[in-house]
């Protein structure tokens, strides 16, 4: 599996704080256990991150910020979900609300370096989760829905996305 690694400039950060600002003051969760997400700058500010960093791999716009509910949104950049994690062992998790067939690419978040770890389908994450890697249970024990957590290891390689990746970018 090949994992690509994007390193984000000074004005690339200086967006992200920005746009992560905008979304902790502006995004409005309808559901009791997303309401800490309206208030949580990091964890905007690491999504922000994750997503600049896939929007510069791909050499692609990246809007930032849309008031829309995510499954309503064509993708985070472009066509691409993407999921942020802090942790360099993270997994990519998705949630019953998430939409089947949407190319979801997971971003493990560094200062400001970005490493893009794989892709999946969640189509595919149910499948796998069934075939004993990975697993299914709570995020959190007050919320109604289940997630799928895939490891790093269970992931699409980043070669398999057909694009072509901007000449920053580099192949870990």
């Amino acid at each position: 599996m090949t994992q690509i690694g994007v390193l984000l400039n000074d004005w690339e950060m200086a967006v992200c704080e920005v746009t992560a600002k905008l979304r902790t003051d502006h995004w409005q969760p309808k559901a009791h256990w997303d309401r800490d997400k309206a208030t949580n700058y990091d964890e905007n500010l690491y999504g922000c991150k994750g997503e600049m960093a896939v929007a510069k791999a791909l050499s692609m716009f990246w809007n930032g910020f849309d008031y829309g509910p995510e499954i309503a949104r064509e993708g985070d950049v472009g066509k691409y979900a993407v999921k942020a994690t802090l942790h360099k062992d993270g997994h990519l998790i998705f949630q019953d609300k998430h939409r089947m067939g949407v190319q979801t690419i997971l971003a493990i978040v560094g200062t400001n370096k970005v490493r893009l770890a794989g892709w999946l389908h969640f189509d595919t994450a149910k499948t796998i989760v069934a075939s004993g890697i990975g697993r299914k249970e709570r995020r959190r024990p007050d919320e109604p829905f289940m997630c799928w957590w895939i490891p790093q290891t269970a992931l699409e390689g980043m070669e398999w996305l057909p694009i072509v990746y901007s000449p920053e970018v580099v192949k870990l």
